[in-house]
């Protein structure tokens, strides 16, 4: 009996198994490691791993302030009917003053992090830090357990709207990050993974990309595209006379900004961008309003959601949502077609919008940091991953290009490893 394995056969073995399993296995030979660390195999591992089926759960990645160890806590749970297995994981960050990283989104397994509670040193509001310094920020795959930080740049007293995407043109991780002055957009740069290194965006932007008077994180990545919450303003004799709501949006592949319509009734209305918020359900873009109460603690929400991108028409509402004794946040979608929310009093349930039962997960934190958000395995940053890069960019080249063969790619020592799991657990408070 032959001990050939047709490639179609491995590869289909290969896209079940775990990131970690994969970059161990791509030791086995070097057309193995070829064929593991090429971009076609990534394209059809992340396709896979997106796809919920029978035999693999979804797993839900939950960041919050735990009450009872007092500190921030990363988990990954099974979205199944239990919830109630999960693993905490060791994230490699820590908020300067031992509080909340902003968790700013993620995208096919990465996860991007920021600290905006650094020290800085002001004139007579000195802190312990002799320099002020710019916010850092953090790329993480928590399935492999590796990270790295990002190079500091920008004015360490403006403030700072970032965004996380995938350029699927140039196979391509990119940050976004606008720099706000006085209200308006004064600095605009890129981070591309696979030159490891910002880039001043040098592009035009649309007529009527709007200086942001607010734009709340996280983000939500649909459709190649990064989308916040905006806002147009209008003023007269230093007065605030109109405020038009928007989804500001970035082409990561194209490099190109732009904005979408909200739903017609939803265009005006005082701080309403407070009240909003972005999320992803069904892969589609969706946008939050909450009504009745005020931060943090609302009775009632309407859910939005944008069947086909681009396409303001195709705003629907979906759900409006009114469960007993108020809650906090609507986070997420379940598979089963349950709400994840956040009660008012901090716990996380599971709310079936037909029957407007609640399902306690016992799940318990501070009610304002939980972050929640569907996530999925990858080989973003494992040392062969550098050799996709390399090979996307080079087949994107020009033949001028190829001649010099001047190529940056991420270096090993950039790269932190740490535990992926801290350990498992049924019930956390």
């Amino acid at each position: 009996m032959s001990d050939y394995l047709p490639t179609e056969v491995l590869l289909e073995i290969l896209v079940r198994l775990p990131a970690k399993s994969l970059v161990r296995f791509s030791c086995v030979s070097k057309s193995w490691y070829f064929l593991i660390f090429s971009p076609d195999f990534n394209f059809m591992y992340t396709q896979f791993t997106s796809t919920i089926n029978k035999d693999k759960p979804a797993q839900i990645m939950i960041r919050n302030y735990s009450r009872t160890y007092g500190k921030e806590m990363f988990t990954m749970h099974n979205d199944d009917m239990s919830f109630g297995d999960y693993q905490i994981l060791d994230c490699p960050f820590k908020s300067t003053y031992g509080y909340l990283l902003d968790v700013i989104g993620s995208c096919n397994g990465l996860v991007c992090l920021t600290d905006r509670n650094v020290p800085m040193n002001r004139g007579w509001y000195a802190t312990e830090s002799p320099i002020p310094t710019p916010k850092p920020i953090f790329l993480w795959n928590p399935s492999l357990g590796i990270s790295m930080n990002l190079p500091l740049i920008g004015d360490a007293f403006n403030r700072v709207v970032l965004g996380l995407g995938f350029d699927s043109i140039n196979f391509d991780y990119k940050v976004v990050r606008i720099e706000f002055c006085y209200g308006a957009v004064c600095e605009i740069d890129i981070f591309r993974l696979s030159e490891d290194s910002w880039r001043r965006f040098g592009g035009k932007r649309k007529v009527g990309f709007p200086s942001y008077y607010d734009m709340r994180s996280p983000q939500a990545f649909v459709n190649g595209n990064i989308n916040w919450i905006g806002c147009y303003i209008e003023e007269d004799e230093e007065e605030i006379t109109c405020k038009t709501l928007i989804v500001a949006t970035f082409d990561v592949g194209k490099e190109v900004f732009g904005d979408l319509e909200v739903p017609k009734e939803l265009e005006t209305g005082g701080d309403d961008e407070f009240q909003l918020s972005l999320v992803v359900l069904h892969k589609s873009l969706s946008l939050i309003r909450y009504e009745d109460g005020e931060y943090p603690c609302f009775n009632r929400c309407c859910i939005w959601m944008m069947h086909e991108y681009g396409v303001a028409e195709s705003w629907t509402k979906m759900y409006t949502i009114s469960p007993y004794n108020g809650f906090s946040r609507t986070l997420n979608i379940r598979t089963n077609g349950e709400l994840l929310l956040v009660t008012s009093n901090g716990g996380l349930v599971s709310f079936d919008p037909e029957s407007r039962s609640i399902r306690q997960l016992k799940v318990y934190g501070e009610q304002f940091s939980f972050v929640v958000g569907t996530y999925m395995e990858s080989l973003v940053l494992s040392e062969g991953f550098s050799r996709i890069l390399l090979q996307a960019a080079f087949s994107k080249a020009t033949p001028h290009d190829k001649a010099r063969g001047n190529y940056s790619v991420i270096k090993p020592s950039r790269l932190k490893r740490n535990r992926i799991w801290k350990n498992s657990n049924n019930q956390r408070d």
